[in-house]
């Protein structure tokens, strides 16, 4: 290292420069932010890079340009008139070694390095202004957090919150919580009371997407209290019910689904809207008779009519209660009917929005277990999906995507399709960073190709692919449900039974079942890993270790959605209770 520096030193001075602000660009820089840079004295890049290519300390990448006549154009004499922000773009250079520029950065004193930093995110933030690139907002928000010390004027700071904001919420799209949680809890620590009078919104946005950022990286303390911290400052009902949902979709994302339907009652507490906790056969009937009332005959094609939801709390009260149907699915199945009435009945009675999708696709769904017919339940899906169309919504389309997969095209179109739509409602959830419900999407995936995979061997492909995904997701169970299915595969033709691997880990079904399993307290988990067990008893001849499998996991199995699942559990059963009977006959 004292070598690479006492080389460094031994070089011109405008070189030295040059180099200078290139390590402080990165490993890898282009001609074009060096260009911006030394705008004034071009001639310090033209021979500052001759120089460093001819001792070895920078390399070319190569590209379609070549390079020397392009180093001619910098001469000062012929720098007039240059378009400074397209003629060297894609022209890239790097350091021979990672090292050289550590060396380098490290030389730099620290005054002179911000002011390098704060330089460099200004040219940046100009080409932003003109043509905004998304992968340009991480590269301002690194300069500009390098360059944080000397940042003090208020147009300074704005430009500051704005540029690390963006890369903030670019961050939480990507799933990449750590840095998000960085670059807001930065941002946090900047805000004052009068920062709450000046851009209120603002510090409103940090301190919910700082305390999203520590929910998914269990730093719940942190989160917890930043979240009371903001509750206490806001007043307005949409505001406060706001920071509710948010926590609601974290629970959920990580499957605390008792602790998201407590947060969920809060919320609409905080909107004043009326909601039994437990609600009974009477208060079903009564929304039911809500709802042919609010319908007034019309036909799914009128709905299309409806007059448009102007209400912004009944349209956060939809959201809400979307965010509670993962509850009623798993928990209670009257408040999940319950809670499909309510969202029908807001929506029939206030107008379409956005979410409404949710209540008519819901209710069709409901209409087609309770009657079986197929072709109003479409209308009401039809009726869906035209509402997303208006309201150009399609953030939300992976969860209609999702939907539909699950419940209506397993009736409409080959099962060897169905992967291939949960594949589609995955790509659309993951795009708008919706990752609860890529999560349920990538679940269905892994369940429709163990039955439409062409043997164990693609099947086991699929599942590392899956699992892979899974890792940006957060969501425990797309591991239990992979896990399940790895041990079946590994169990077909083994005359021993497999443990199974979970995360690496090995362990007995028994510890399985004990520590991962019951603890992550998932239906759609619990139901697939005990019809998976059934097949493996079966084709072992336990008849009674299936049938207690089944007795264990009834309550879930009992009250499958996925009708397949459902049938190949009463399958099963009904093979072990005819094999059992046969073997007690004898």
């Amino acid at each position: 290292m004292d070598l690479l520096t006492e080389e460094i030193t031994r070089l011109p001075e405008n070189t030295q420069k040059l180099l200078k602000v290139a390590a402080c660009v990165g490993n890898l820089f282009d001609l074009g932010i060096l260009y911006r840079y030394f705008q004034n004295s071009p001639e310090i890049i033209e021979t500052g890079i001759r120089e460093c290519i001819k001792q070895g300390i920078v390399i070319y990448q190569e590209s379609q340009v070549s390079l020397y006549p392009v180093l001619q154009i910098l001469k000062k004499e012929n720098a007039e008139g240059l378009d400074k922000n397209k003629l060297f773009e894609g022209i890239m250079f790097r350091f021979s070694h990672d090292k050289i520029n550590q060396v380098i950065v490290e030389s730099i004193f620290s005054e002179q390095r911000a002011e390098i930093h704060k330089n460099l995110a200004w040219f940046l933030v100009e080409s932003d202004l003109v043509s905004s690139k998304q992968e340009r907002i991480q590269e301002i928000a690194n300069h500009l957090v390098k360059s944080q010390k000397i940042i003090n004027s208020k147009e300074d700071l704005e430009v500051f919150n704005r540029y690390l904001v963006l890369a903030g919420n670019l961050a939480k799209l990507s799933a990449a919580f750590n840095t998000a949680y960085n670059l807001f809890s930065l941002l946090k620590k900047k805000i004052t009371e009068e920062s709450w009078t000046e851009r209120k919104d603002q510090c409103i946005q940090i301190y919910k997407s700082f305390a999203e950022s520590a929910y998914f990286l269990s730093k719940t303390f942190e989160a917890e209290d930043t979240v009371q911290v903001l509750l206490s400052k806001l007043h307005d009902r949409i505001e406060i019910a706001d920071v509710y949902l948010m926590q609601l979709e974290v629970m959920n994302a990580k499957n605390d689904l008792d602790g998201a339907y407590k947060v969920g009652l809060k919320a609409l507490k905080s909107l004043n809207v009326q909601f039994p906790e437990k609600p009974g056969i009477w208060i079903l009937t009564l929304e039911f008779l809500k709802m042919i009332y609010y319908q007034r005959g019309r036909s799914p094609e009128r709905l299309k009519e409806a007059k448009k939801n102007q209400d912004p709390y009944k349209i956060e009260t939809i959201n809400i209660l979307t965010n509670m149907l993962n509850y009623g699915k798993h928990s209670d199945s009257k408040l999940f009917v319950f809670l499909f009435l309510k969202l029908m009945n807001i929506t029939l009675k206030e107008g379409n929005s956005p979410v409404s999708f949710f209540g008519y696709a819901g209710f069709g769904s409901l209409l087609f277990a309770m009657t079986g017919n197929l072709h109003t339940a479409l209308r009401y899906w039809d009726l869906g999906e035209y509402v997303i169309q208006i309201f150009n919504a399609d953030r939300v389309k992976g969860r209609y995507l999702f939907g539909k997969n699950m419940l209506l095209d397993f009736y409409r179109v080959p099962f060897s399709k169905l992967a291939l739509f949960s594949e589609e409602a995955y790509e659309k959830c993951i795009q708008y960073g919706d990752y609860l419900w890529a999560a349920f999407s990538l679940i269905a995936h892994s369940i429709y190709q163990f039955y439409s995979s062409d043997n164990a061997e693609s099947y086991y492909e699929i599942l590392i692919k899956d699992v892979k995904r899974a890792e940006q997701l957060g969501y425990e169970t797309v591991y239990v449900i992979a896990a399940s299915s790895d041990f079946l595969i590994r169990s077909l033709g083994n005359p021993f039974r497999p443990n199974v691997i979970y995360k690496d880990r090995e362990m007995s079904v028994e510890t399985f079942e004990r520590e991962i399993l019951i603890p992550n307290a998932n239906g759609t988990a619990n139901t697939w890993y005990a019809v998976l067990r059934g097949k493996e008893t079966y084709l072992r001849g336990e008849w009674e270790e299936g049938l207690k499998i089944f007795s264990q996991f009834a309550n879930d199995l009992e009250r499958s959605r996925t009708i397949f699942i459902y049938s190949e559990y009463r399958f099963f059963k009904s093979l072990h209770l005819i094999r059992l009977n046969e073997v007690g006959k004898k």
